[in-house]
């Protein structure tokens, strides 16, 4: 049963940390530009965008841990059902983004909006990862070993894809890291259903 929900938590951290690949590819294929207050932010510099991404992201999934203490007593005995939910949630709606995600150029000039939007979907799933983690009883230090780990893996595969513009591996990551999540959260949903009966 444990080894079951290590294989569940690596599938979910996987599919959630390869939603960093279209940032970091972006940022590595040399041809896109970034502007802020009309400031062009040369190609050396995009691994400074990609920290300042990670730091977000290792920010906010301590927000998920923190949130999830405040809010495990009021959900106290549906927690994993919570968890599975949101897990499945965010499963259906990275499927519905690949869409968006497989017409999105390498080629395009990010504003700071883009840019913006990009890392904060991507902290968002982050967060909900963090705080389905805590309604599962699953050690801080045991998630934090696996999502981070594979953020960083992401990040730096992403900025290799894009330098060597392997458009078409990104086109098929993408659905590939949605349905891991979405297949976590069903194995999830399923083993707590057979738990009850």
């Amino acid at each position: 049963m444990a080894s079951l929900i290590n294989i569940i938590i690596i599938l979910i951290a996987t599919g959630i940390a390869a939603d960093n690949l279209m940032i970091a590819a972006i940022c590595g294929n040399g041809l896109a530009s970034f502007s802020i207050f009309k400031y062009k932010i040369k190609n050396h510099k995009w691994v400074l965008l990609l920290l300042f991404v990670f730091i977000v992201e290792y920010q906010v999934l301590q927000c998920g841990s923190w949130c999830s203490d405040l809010t495990q007593k009021s959900i106290k005995g549906i927690g994993e059902w919570v968890a599975s939910g949101i897990l499945l949630a965010i499963g259906v709606t990275m499927l519905f983004e690949l869409k968006t995600k497989n017409r999105v150029s390498l080629y395009l000039s990010l504003d700071v909006k883009s840019f913006l939007h990009l890392v904060l979907g991507t902290s968002v799933y982050v967060f909900s990862f963090s705080f389905c983690m805590h309604l599962l009883n699953i050690n801080e230090r045991n998630e934090q070993l696996t999502i981070l780990p594979l953020l960083i893996v992401f990040l730096i595969g992403g900025l290799f894809l894009g330098k060597y513009h392997f458009d078409k591996t990104l086109r098929w990551i993408n659905p590939v890291a949605a349905l891991m999540v979405l297949a976590g959260g069903i194995i999830l949903m399923v083993q707590k259903i057979i738990s009850i009966t």
